[in-house]
């Protein structure tokens, strides 16, 4: 800093490597401290936004993004304003605008398209106000574009688990459970869609693996059912 005292570039370098050590007010002061010598950096903005985020200011994170994307260079890349697009449409979901984080997660989608990661805000935001089938048509595509996105698999088991497509829901949390064995809330969730299936011993083979869990809900979940069905 005390070579390039006028380099706000400098205290953005600086924040985004405090906010990957989980200091995220120090990169925040980092971020102002760049913007009092340049107060039309796009990027400062946007760092901003997401570390207000972060601390769950999402209103002011709305604001920090919006001024960022006004102040982008015409020839900012697509990829680089969807980013953006995504960040604000998951700080409007914060707010409880989930219509409004739709909007932004369509036009993420638009700009950077089959992305696994922006088609699966998109349809978790569209699950949460029970526009099921869109949901669905996202999450798949997600699931194709990006085959290791844990996330989008475990979306995709439940949402075909609400449908009845039993053996598809199956087949999503077997997969999660594969990029994840560690996850034993899929233990939990594989042992109800084997046991809606009347697959009683998958069932309890599960549910004993997520009787383990050093998650204590899950574990006690997983042991009150056991208790329930008469096993240990």
């Amino acid at each position: 800093l005390e070579m390039n005292p006028g380099d706000a570039s400098v205290h953005l370098n600086l924040g985004v490597a405090l906010s990957r050590a989980g200091r995220t007010r120090e990169a925040l002061d980092e971020y102002r401290k760049g913007l009092a010598k340049n107060p039309n950096d796009p990027d400062l903005y946007s760092h901003i936004g997401m570390a207000l985020s972060e601390s769950g200011r999402y209103v002011d994170a709305i604001a920090h993004f919006e001024k960022g994307l006004s102040l982008q260079p015409k020839d900012a890349s697509p990829s680089d304003r969807a980013t953006i697009h995504d960040h604000l449409g998951r700080a409007r979901a914060g707010t409880g605008d989930m219509n409004g984080a739709i909007r932004e997660f369509a036009e993420a989608n638009k700009l950077h398209p089959n992305f696994g990661p922006y088609l699966y805000d998109n349809a978790l935001a569209l699950t949460q106000l029970n526009r099921l089938d869109e949901a669905q048509s996202l999450v798949e595509s997600a699931v194709k574009a990006m085959p290791e996105l844990l996330e989008a698999h475990e979306l995709l088991g439940g949402l075909y688990a609400k449908k009845r497509r039993l053996a598809e829901a199956a087949r999503e949390y077997q997969t999660a459970l594969k990029l994840r064995p560690d996850f034993t809330r899929f233990h939990l969730a594989l042992a109800n869609v084997f046991a809606a299936q009347g697959n009683m011993q998958a069932s309890l083979r599960h549910l004993r693996e997520a009787a383990k869990a050093a998650d204590p809900a899950i574990a006690q979940a997983a042991a009150q059912e056991l208790k329930r069905l008469g096993q240990r």
